[in-house]
């Protein structure tokens, strides 16, 4: 290896990939690349015998889960304040009873003088509103581009939020991700916490606040993020508060974010509805919207939501859509708005979740429609728990016709189908684009005929990935 790359583009290669790999390919790398990226479980004896270890100039990467620790432990970690030489630290501190005091204590991480990044997992610590304001101070540091903060399942409520807020003045951090779920955050405290939109610098936002007491105001208030100037990604979780159709219309107006492209919008759990639906749509007109997640999961939302949600069609730039309507009453009307995403021309990668519908034969049928898509190359249709039986079965297997189709996911686990179903989807193994197929047809009526079809298919299809679940006999 010496005579093929210089020392330093080995160095640079395993800084990319931030882990220790490389170092075991020979000696001479194991000489110029050991302690470099180091992966370990500590406790607070290891701690105290590592300590030296983890400052030592050589050490670019640490990612640690800790076990144990305590307060005391804690201490030890702040020593990682004094390196000159870690860039990543990851630290997994997940019930480790540190309180207030021992995770307020790791703000002296912002001290590490070339970290860019740092992942701290504080979830189940009993972490209030003291410990999350000392944490705000994490953003200070000088040259910390990405902050992932997990304080999940800790009692931050309002006040401890607005100190979170005040990671806007950092001018270095572009990437920031903030799990407050299962904590006491209400409706003021989204209000103080979307003074985030004063970042100049940030332009990946994730904040997860999923089980907690917020309303349609504070639905309100995070569609204020729209103002953020350099935001490309954001990511929001409400999941299980208390959002109505009215906050699903508020947070439509994140559709003028002047540079958003990638949205994932989590509403499971609420009641947002056919109305909140039927809102929703009107992303179709953020103007540079590549992406889209939409999580609707158990909202109360039948054939009219779903069919205001296939305007979606109409985003011109959308090239990658996720649409969750798992657990709600859309049946064939529902389906066959949906299968009009087929006009979508720039629609690349689509996820459809109908699983606990009222999805049927003719639903499936339609959604034969997506093989028409000319530019679809990855199609996930999740049908599980429906009544589909073996004619919708045999509709599915034209998607193989489908002209651009590289990969597919079928779930249609729980459904009616029979040996003629799993007979007719072998058809699949035809397609002359596929190269990734996994078909699930768990729990299904499928026999001897039907399996030994599904085994030829799996021996003669010319497919780089083949995944099949098949029923138990005598299930």
């Amino acid at each position: 290896m010496p005579s093929v790359l210089p020392a330093d583009v080995v160095r640079h290669i395993s800084d990319y990939v931030g882990c220790a790999s490389l170092s075991h390919t020979c000696k001479w790398a194991w000489e110029i690349l050991q302690h470099r990226h180091l992966h370990c479980r500590l406790d607070s004896t290891i701690l105290s015998q590592r300590s030296a270890q983890l400052t030592d100039d050589v050490v670019h990467t640490l990612s640690a889960t800790c076990t144990d620790l305590g307060i005391v432990g804690a201490r030890g970690l702040q020593l990682l304040g004094l390196s000159t030489s870690l860039r990543t630290v990851s630290l997994n501190l997940r019930r480790c009873n540190l309180g207030d005091e021992g995770a307020g204590g790791l703000a002296v991480l912002k001290d590490i003088w070339c970290l860019h990044t740092l992942e701290l997992n504080l979830s189940s610590n009993s972490i209030s509103c003291t410990g999350a304001e000392a944490l705000a101070a994490l953003a200070q540091g000088r040259s910390l581009q990405t902050l992932v903060l997990n304080l999940e399942y800790n009692a931050v409520s309002n006040s401890g939020v607005t100190e979170l807020a005040a990671m806007r003045h950092s001018q270095v951090l572009t990437s920031l991700a903030l799990n407050l779920g299962y904590n006491r955050v209400g409706d003021v405290g989204v209000e103080a916490l979307v003074a985030l939109q004063e970042s100049r610098s940030i332009h990946h936002l994730v904040v997860n606040l999923e089980f907690n007491t917020i309303g349609d105001r504070g639905a309100q208030a995070l569609s204020a993020f729209q103002g953020m100037p350099a935001l490309r990604n954001l990511s929001l979780n409400l999941r299980k508060n208390r959002v109505t159709k009215d906050g699903a219309e508020a947070l439509v107006a994140l559709r003028d974010s002047r540079a958003l492209q990638d949205f994932t919008l989590n509403l499971a759990f609420t009641d947002v509805a056919d109305s909140g639906a039927q809102a929703l749509a009107l992303l179709q007109k953020a103007p540079r919207l590549q992406a889209l997640t939409l999580n609707l999961l158990y909202c109360g939302i039948g054939d009219s939501g779903a069919q205001a949600l296939a305007a979606l069609i109409a985003a011109s730039s959308l090239s990658k859509l996720t649409l969750n309507l798992e657990c709600n009453r859309v049946g064939t009307v529902g389906v066959e708005a949906l299968a009009a995403l087929t006009y979508a021309h720039a629609l690349r990668v689509l996820t459809l979740h109908l699983s606990y519908n009222r999805v049927s034969n003719e639903g499936a049928k339609a959604l034969v429609a997506l093989r028409n898509a000319p530019s679809l190359v990855e199609l996930a249709l999740h049908l599980a728990h429906n009544c589909v039986g073996d004619e919708g079965a045999q509709a599915l297997a034209r998607l193989k016709d489908a002209p651009q189709l590289r990969t597919l996911v079928l779930d249609m686990g729980y459904n009616r189908l029979g040996d003629a179903g799993a007979i007719a989807l072998g058809a699949l193994k035809d397609s002359a684009t596929l190269q990734s197929l996994t078909l699930d047809l768990g729990y299904n009526n499928v026999r001897e005929e039907g399996r030994a079809a599904m085994a030829a298919m799996a021996e003669g299809a010319p497919l780089q990935h083949f995944k099949l679940l098949l029923p138990k006999m005598g299930v």
